[in-house]
């Protein structure tokens, strides 16, 4: 009756699994998220926070996001803060 919610796991999310090239934001976020996390499901809510306070909702991005290279470039200097290599 009572359990964990079923989650989809961070290395195959179902919006990212079909991905054009325009989607290379949302495989960034979800790979940071990943490494972040280290495959703990609970504490992807907090590290969403994290990218939010720094300027990047997680949750604005999907596959058919047109890639912005200005983004990117944050992820990426953000992820380089953390010691995370994207």
């Amino acid at each position: 009756m009572f359990g964990p919610p079923r989650v989809t796991p961070l290395s195959q999310p179902a919006e990212c699994k079909e991905h054009a090239m325009p989607g290379m934001i949302c495989l960034m976020v979800r790979a940071f998220l990943e490494k972040r996390t280290e495959g703990r499901v609970h504490l992807v809510p907090s590290e969403k926070i994290k990218l939010i306070m720094k300027g990047i909702d997680p949750d604005q991005f999907t596959p058919s996001s047109p890639d912005d290279p200005i983004i990117i470039g944050r992820l990426r200097k953000i992820a380089q803060q953390m010691s995370i290599e994207l």
